[in-house]
């Protein structure tokens, strides 16, 4: 790894900094390097707040870079940055080129709003170009959440997908299991350190994903413990790493119900699976159906929505081959159709554009957009207008 990447590390792992603030760090330096030895006089004369100028100081003896260093290479732990060495960074606001990134990064989790300005990583990533879908729902997951998991993971594990999840209790560690038992790539999100892993009792299935040549990663560095404040956070990276989210069993207060909120943010697909209507951990998942989601009930029926075919006739842990087919988003009603017609026509449409274009009041507008942005069909850019996804 690049030294650098230690120093991003380190500067991410100060309580506060967020990968805003770590944007916000870049216009105030010219050069990162000198953030890690200024004074707290320094630091608050460039418009940073006491407090965090205090608390980077102070966690330069609590946590230095060299002990971040040596852990990583004492564990085989690697770490990826969105940001290129600083040599090679470009001017203060200019864009960084193609060519400077790493090219390890996740592709897809580089692209929200948000991505983390380091990964830990333990293990080998899936390829870039690797379909990647989420599994994920109840940490209390009952007989009839073990079967469909285990049914709809299984489907996309043989089509060649890699599944990510949470690494928690449930639903996460069955969708990682039958990836396992299927020979897919299957990736681990953690909300916590390294050092600090959790539960206890998925200690083995760490240790079995890494030696078969999965990943278990994470933005926190090793000393950080398991908080509740923490999984918000990491529900953004499941959902990021990949093309669609589902949702296999889920109350209605369910974590993964944050998930399905960060794809729609982030423009991805979320798909939900109807469960038994005695069941309070099916009430989760009915809410997301309400909202917009699609019903699904099988693999087959979401690579189909992301527009793919499967080929051939695949056999336990082989895979199939899965190819880009076309996708016609099918309408429920007439207003739908008009707002796809007028972004497609577009390329680019604003808000002011659809209310100009379509005739219904903004509320009714709203919630279409927001069904659309579930569905997978549009997505809101940065700036506020929308796109044909």
């Amino acid at each position: 790894m690049n030294d650098d990447v230690y120093l991003y590390a380190w500067i991410a792992s100060v309580p506060g900094i967020g990968p805003r603030r770590f944007a916000k760090l870049q216009t105030l330096f010219s050069d990162l390097r000198e953030l890690y030895a200024a004074p707290v006089d320094r630091l608050t004369s460039v418009g940073l707040p006491q407090k965090l100028a205090a608390l980077i100081v102070k966690h330069r003896t609590d946590h230095p870079i060299e002990v971040l260093r040596e852990y990583c290479e004492k564990n085989d732990v690697t770490i990826l940055s969105t940001l290129p060495p600083l040599l090679t960074s470009p001017p203060r606001g200019e864009e960084i080129k193609q060519e400077e990134k790493d090219s390890s990064y996740p592709a897809l989790l580089r692209e929200i709003a948000d991505p983390p300005v380091v990964l830990y990583v333990k293990g080998k990533l899936p390829p870039s170009d690797q379909l990647s879908i989420a599994v994920v729902g109840t940490r209390h997951i009952t007989p009839y959440g073990t079967l469909v998991t285990q049914k709809i993971t299984g489907e996309l594990a043989h089509a060649g997908c890699a599944i990510i999840s949470g690494f928690m209790y449930g639903v996460d560690a069955c969708a990682h299991t039958t990836a396992l038992e299927n020979g897919a790539r299957t990736v681990g999100v953690l909300g916590f350190g390294f050092d600090h892993m959790y539960p206890r009792e998925h200690m083995p299935l760490a240790q079995h994903m890494i030696e078969s040549g999965n990943a278990l990663i994470t933005e926190f560095p090793y000393w950080q413990v398991p908080i509740p404040g923490n999984f918000p956070s990491r529900n953004r990276i499941v959902s990021g790493m990949s093309s669609g989210v589902v949702i296999t069993e889920a109350a209605s207060k369910s974590g993964s119900k944050i998930t399905a909120n960060c794809a729609v943010e982030q423009g991805r697909s979320v798909y939900a699976v109807p469960g038994p209507i005695t069941s309070p951990f099916s009430d989760g998942t009915k809410e997301l159906v309400n909202m917009g989601a699609k019903i699904i009930s099988s693999g087959a029926e979401v690579l189909e929505d992301l527009g793919y075919r499967i080929q051939g006739a695949g056999t336990r842990g082989q895979g199939l081959e899965v190819r880009r087919a076309s996708k016609k988003p099918v309408f429920t009603s007439e207003l739908e159709e008009q707002i796809y017609t007028c972004i497609e026509s577009r390329t680019e449409a604003t808000l002011d554009d659809l209310i100009e274009y379509v005739v219904c009041n903004p509320r009714e507008l709203s919630v279409i957009l927001t069904t659309l942005e579930l569905s997978g069909v549009i997505t809101q850019t940065a700036h506020g207008s929308y796109v044909i996804r």
